[in-house]
C-alpha cells in the first residue's frame, strides 16, 4: 500500500475503494498476527493517514460524509489492536493534540468530534479515555462499536 493520499481530504479517502479495502484487510491481518512487521508498518501508515484526514476535515463535512462503510472500516481498525503498538513522534503529536482538544472546556466544542475519532485510533478500548470518548460520540459514529 504505497499509495500517497492527501491527508487533508477525508472525502477522497472515503471514496477510495482501494484504501477502504486496505483498512479492513490490514486490520484483520494485524488482529490475527500483531507481530508481523509488514502488516504493522502498513496499519500504522493507514492509521496516520486516516487520523490526519479526520483532523483536517471540517466537522460539518465529517458528519456529512461519514457513512456506514467508513464507519465499519474505522471500527475494524480500532478493534485491530494497533493502539498497543509503539507510537511514532507523529502519532504522539496527533494523540496529544486530540486529547487536548477533547479535554478542553472550550464552549464552542469545535473539533471535539474530530478529536474524539482520532483518540479512538490511539487509546486502548479498555481505558478510561476510550470509554469517555465513546459516551460523547453521536450514535451515527458508534453503530459498529
Amino acid at each position: 500500500m504505497n499509495k500517497t493520499i492527501s491527508t487533508c481530504d477525508l472525502q477522497k479517502l472515503v471514496n477510495d475503494h482501494s484504501y477502504s479495502t486496505n483498512i479492513l484487510g490490514f486490520s484483520v491481518l494485524h488482529y490475527i498476527d500483531p507481530s508481523d512487521q509488514e502488516t504493522l508498518k502498513q496499519i500504522k501508515q493507514i492509521r496516520i493517514s486516516l487520523a490526519k484526514a479526520i483532523q483536517n476535515c471540517p466537522e460539518s463535512l465529517l458528519t456529512k460524509i461519514w457513512n456506514p462503510s467508513i464507519n465499519y472500516r474505522f471500527w475494524s481498525l480500532v478493534r485491530s489492536g494497533v493502539q498497543r503498538q509503539l507510537l511514532s513522534s507523529e502519532d504522539t503529536h496527533l494523540k496529544r493534540v486530540s486529547l487536548d482538544r477533547f479535554s478542553s472546556n472550550n464552549p464552542s466544542k469545535i473539533g471535539k468530534l474530530n478529536s474524539s475519532l482520532i483518540l479512538l485510533l490511539y487509546c486502548l478500548p479498555t481505558g478510561p479515555t476510550f470509554k469517555t470518548v465513546i459516551q460523547n460520540l453521536p450514535e451515527k459514529f458508534t453503530l459498529d462499536f
